[in-house]
């Protein structure tokens, strides 16, 4: 088992209006599924390639996954490069050593707030002459989100204390929380402040 790490830095993209999507309206703790519904339900993508870089499956988080990287309506160029170097990964180590199970796992970072993990395998299915290319990705900050909104609830948070809670949550600094949602740093201590007392008390 061999375990590396492959970054890709960028500038940070703004993942605010999702967030504000996922707090408009907050609903009352009965209606939200509860944190081992969360947990239970990480989200993953799966995807299959031929060496020939060929989809043979996709799901749904997969191809979330994969627009992250890569807008192109080509097939070949749905595979980001990124993703196809781990796939190369496998593939030559296989040519070195084919008796041997490999599994790579990479984090990539899209930019410095979010994170995709992959771990890449050979699969062997009765369908195929030949074993495929078996990835599974994880979009960390789409997690991060669900657990944060989660708390948010069980706190019992404003909408602007969760806008605030869930930034925190992905790593956000005080100053870009604020340069986010367009307030001052004070406020945002002052609403962390507020978080930390409900989240006290909820405990």
């Amino acid at each position: 088992m061999l375990g590396s790490t492959n970054e890709n830095n960028s500038t940070r993209s703004r993942t605010f209006a999702q967030v504000m999507d996922q707090t408009k309206g907050l609903s009352p703790p009965s209606t939200l599924p509860s944190l081992e519904h969360v947990v239970g339900n990480i989200i993953r993508g799966l995807l299959l390639l031929t060496e020939q870089r060929e989809i043979l499956y996709s799901n749904a988080y997969a191809n979330r996954a994969l627009k992250l990287f890569s807008q192109s309506p080509n097939e070949r160029d749905l595979i980001p490069l990124e993703i196809w170097h781990i796939c190369n990964f496998l593939i030559e180590g296989r040519k070195l050593f084919p008796h041997q199970l490999w599994i790579h796992e990479s984090k990539i970072f899209i930019d410095s707030s979010r994170s995709v993990l992959v771990q890449a395998r050979w699969l062997s299915l009765e369908t195929l002459q030949d074993p495929c290319l078996c990835l599974v990705m994880e979009d960390e900050n789409q997690f991060i989100q669900e657990v944060a909104i989660e708390e948010a609830y069980r706190y019992g948070l404003t909408t602007r204390e969760a806008q605030v809670w869930i930034l925190h949550r992905m790593r956000y600094t005080y100053k870009d929380i604020a340069r986010e949602l367009e307030i001052t740093a004070n406020t945002v201590k002052k609403h962390m402040k507020s978080i930390l007392t409900k989240k006290k008390q909820a405990e």
